[in-house]
């Protein structure tokens, strides 16, 4: 996980959902589409979460979240992004990764379940290959480096059982962008957090 850090939000109630993670690969010597062989994206969000790099959603179909016994395992994806960092390669070498968590059932706190397991919490590192086979560890979550960033979104109320609230004046518009701009008022640096206690594992 390249020393990747879990990070989130302090309260089991909080609704702000957005992380932002931007990384300038040019400075790491990816200049040109053909340096990078292979990039992989691993993210473990918890409750559920949905991910973007440079605006395209890694999985379009979904809110990607599992269902297990966290005391004993975290489930995480790893998804091939190689092409999308060859491109920002070959341009201006700008890399963002968004991802927005859910509580799912991880952060369940309704009348059904008194008590969440956590607030929500997110793991994450982009690895990069280039042609000699080194490993280069591209933004991993952590609270130290200022690469990534937190915000609140849209979101007033989330549940898996008492559906969402949804404000669209508090939209953030082009967020998930390499050509967005966050101000320091709108974004902030995460918080640590615990995360769950059990091992991590690939999503079956």
């Amino acid at each position: 996980w390249g020393g990747a850090k879990w990070i989130g939000v302090a309260s089991t109630n909080d609704t702000a959902s957005q992380f932002r993670g931007v990384s300038d690969i040019h400075a790491l010597g990816f200049h040109m589409p053909e340096t990078v062989t292979r990039a992989t994206l691993f993210v473990a969000g918890l409750g559920g979460f949905r991910a973007t790099i440079n605006s395209r959603p890694i999985d379009p179909t979904a809110v990607r979240a599992s269902v297990t016994e966290w005391h004993n395992r975290t489930f995480y994806w790893a998804d091939d992004v190689t092409a999308d960092v060859a491109a920002a390669a070959g341009a201006g070498g700008k890399v963002v990764v968004a991802i927005e968590l859910f509580k799912h059932w991880w952060g369940l706190s309704n009348n059904f379940f008194r008590v969440a397991y956590g607030p929500r919490s997110l793991k994450a590192v982009l690895v990069l290959t280039d042609r000699s086979g080194t490993h280069t560890f591209v933004l991993p979550t952590s609270t130290s480096t200022g690469a990534w960033r937190h915000g609140s979104g849209s979101a007033l109320f989330d549940d898996l059982h008492g559906g969402q609230m949804i404000d669209g004046r508090s939209a953030t518009p082009g967020w998930e962008s390499s050509q967005y701009v966050a101000s320091a008022a709108a974004w902030v640096i995460p918080k640590a957090v615990s995360g769950p206690p059990g091992r991590l594992m690939p999503h079956p």
